[in-house]
């Protein structure tokens, strides 16, 4: 038997139904002190299957950081989107201002069927020089965008 959910648990949960979000992790930790400069410790943490995690310190800041990740998607295409992508493996020094790269591989873009949640997963190269001895611990891949479908 599974145990009950709590009224905030449930909130969350079926906020997040809503939105087209499926929860890998949901967790909560008392509210406290950090380390200086770093500002309160705890809260809850919501983590989808995505990757992507939302942060907030009670059920209003959690649903209030799910909302703001939705409206930069927005903001960024003008609309929410789903995207098909190519993601070639590519060495960094291979990349030129104005690609698109991610750490992400091919089998993370095929499975994207939500309402784009990748705000973080495609970032742009820039024109500053990569340090010479600069080592990656991740995989590169050049993402070449097929289709962006408003929905």
């Amino acid at each position: 038997m599974r145990p009950k959910l709590s009224r905030q648990r449930k909130r969350i949960v079926e906020y997040c139904k809503k939105k087209g979000i499926t929860i890998e992790s949901l967790n909560w930790e008392p509210l406290g002190t950090a380390s200086e400069m770093c500002g309160r410790s705890g809260g809850w943490e919501l983590i989808d299957v995505d990757g992507e995690a939302y942060l907030g310190e009670n059920v209003d800041l959690l649903l209030e950081d799910i909302d703001l990740t939705l409206i930069a998607i927005k903001s960024l295409f003008g609309c929410l989107v789903k995207i098909k992508v190519i993601a070639t493996e590519i060495a960094p020094e291979e990349l030129h201002p104005g690609d698109l790269y991610s750490t992400q591989g091919q089998n993370y873009w095929d499975r994207m069927d939500d309402t784009g949640m990748f705000s973080e997963k495609i970032q742009i190269r820039t024109n500053v020089p990569m340090a010479s001895n600069q080592k990656f611990s991740v995989k590169l891949y050049k993402i070449t965008l097929l289709e962006m479908t408003k929905i």
